[in-house]
């Protein structure tokens, strides 16, 4: 499964289903907490983990508001994004759709997932007629900036966000559809 071009075949991006949330958040969580540890504070790193349920009740609650996608292996999730169809999130640029995080599971980065991902997103996006597409990553993610430079994404925007009890910089990434 280490072999890039094979593992490429192999992956299906699909709707997230209900079934997929606690799954999903879980990803998520586990992904925040290996991307920034050191970054953001532990308290608030080590919340995430203690309130799983509740943000895996919640994603449930308001599953059907939400545009979710999953890439899946096997039948195992190992990656998923948020769509969000308009700049509800980013209402002070001139944008009419976001990627509201592009999540790879640890362990299958760097294969490719995130790209077909990315990829997907932009397609769906373009059959919606949407133009201009923007997403945000803390300017400490080194590897997410990376990546979004990689897609051909241009830096719009920086901005301060509060996490927990701290602020940090987020920038914008945007991408002409």
């Amino acid at each position: 499964m280490n072999n890039h071009k094979n593992l490429g075949n192999i992956i299906i991006i699909r709707k997230a289903t209900i079934q997929d949330v606690p799954e999903v958040c879980k990803m998520h969580v586990d992904s925040w907490c290996e991307t920034y540890k050191g970054i953001i504070s532990k308290d608030y790193l080590d919340s995430l983990k203690s309130n799983l349920d509740a943000r895996i009740k919640k994603y449930q609650n308001d599953f059907y508001e939400r545009y979710m996608i999953v890439a899946t292996i096997n039948d195992e999730i190992v990656g998923f994004s948020q769509l969000v169809f308009s700049n509800k999130f980013s209402s002070d640029l001139d944008v009419d759709c976001e990627i509201g995080g592009l999540y790879v599971k640890n362990g299958f980065k760097g294969k490719g997932i995130g790209t077909k991902l990315f990829n997907y997103i932009k397609e769906k996006f373009t059959q919606d007629n949407k133009k201009l597409m923007v997403v945000w990553c803390l300017k400490e993610n080194h590897n997410a900036i990376n990546f979004y430079t990689k897609m051909g994404g241009k830096v719009i925007k920086e901005q301060d966000i509060q996490i927990g009890d701290d602020n940090y910089k987020e920038i914008a990434f945007l991408y002409d559809l």
